[in-house]
């Protein structure tokens, strides 16, 4: 499966990342009563850096979005030795029940409270390209769950890719070439959590219906956070 088609197979199920190569950053929950966790740092990249700035960002359990923001100015591609560089990992928490899943696109983060933990899990994420954008002010459910998942194009992204020259197969069978990664939270019939193997860069980048896309780490580290979420959860979308 050539790359290019690998991109456009992005565009076509509501997804967000479950699994990264960014991982993800577990804090314990306030017990004061407020919603702020966590406690930035500051690093300085060394001299003779060849690393981009998306290296530092997993070196930190970050996203790269999250990184951009609060290092304006520095090179993405790569930073040079010696700057300084913020990690934003004191975040405030949503203004939400701390149960289930609870998506916040404006932050491009996902939260997941394990039951009985008193923690909460905290995931980058990528989001959909304008006009197919993450449902907000959503609550739902995850429906069920599914390793190995397939992929089944609809008839309208069929129509979509086959008008961009590229056309679709009617289903992309479980595996490497799977845009679905190895596991996937179905909610509905068009929307669902799931790994994948692209990096997370910018928003355009995942051209998704609901929010993606982080990158496996480890099939691992996936299964883990796969088998933790029961079906039925509760989540909702900011």
């Amino acid at each position: 499966m050539n790359m290019k088609l690998k991109t456009l197979f992005a565009a076509a199920f509501a997804v967000v990342g479950f699994c990264s190569t960014a991982s993800a950053v577990t804090y314990p929950l306030p017990t004061d009563g407020s919603r702020l966790v966590g406690q930035n740092q500051v690093i300085t990249i060394p001299e003779g850096n060849t690393q981009p700035l998306e290296y530092f960002a997993a070196e930190y359990q970050m996203g790269l979005s999250n990184m951009m923001e609060a290092n304006p100015g520095v090179d993405t591609f790569l930073p040079k030795g010696g700057t300084v560089l913020n990690i934003p990992q004191q975040l405030i928490l949503p203004d939400t029940v701390h149960e289930g899943i609870v998506i916040n696109s404006a932050e491009m983060r996902l939260y997941y409270y394990p039951k009985g933990t008193n923690t909460v899990i905290v995931l980058p994420i990528g989001i959909g390209q304008l006009g197919k954008d993450t449902p907000i002010n959503w609550t739902t459910k995850v429906e069920r769950k599914k390793a190995g998942p397939t992929w089944t194009p609809t008839a309208k992204m069929h129509a979509e890719y086959r008008a961009a020259g590229e056309p679709l197969p009617a289903v992309v069978p479980a595996g490497p070439d799977n845009p679905m990664g190895l596991y996937a939270l179905y909610i509905g019939r068009l929307y669902a959590i799931h790994g994948t193997k692209r990096q997370l860069r910018y928003r355009p980048a995942c051209k998704s219906w609901f929010v993606c896309v982080c990158v496996t780490k480890t099939s691992n580290s996936c299964s883990r956070k796969y088998r933790s979420v029961p079906a039925y959860s509760l989540l909702m979308s900011r």
